[in-house]
């Protein structure tokens, strides 16, 4: 494992979506866990509870941030100014 086991059900969450990376969208059950440093029954009951708040999507054993997390990406950039790069007139999202 690597650093200490967060503490906290809201600093658990966070460790979870922290996990996923530009490079790994999708996720096992076992690199979470190797990555968040939460034990199995806690990673567990993490993964129900944000999929379940539709911020996590499982799809076939594997967990992949949900489109929500996205929008509310979105909104954080706009109420701080930030805008998506435009190419031709269309709006582009990375």
């Amino acid at each position: 494992m690597g650093e200490a086991a967060p503490s906290g059900v809201l600093n658990k969450a966070l460790a979870v979506l922290r996990a996923f990376s530009v490079e790994d969208t999708t996720l096992g059950f076992a690199e979470l866990q190797r990555r968040t440093g939460l034990p199995r029954s806690t990673l567990h009951r993490t993964l129900g509870d944000l999929t379940a708040a539709r911020l996590l999507v499982r799809v076939q054993g594997r967990y992949r941030l949900s489109s929500l997390v996205f929008e509310l990406g979105m909104r954080a950039s706009v109420e701080r100014g930030l805008h998506a790069p435009r190419l031709g007139g269309r709006t582009r999202y990375p």
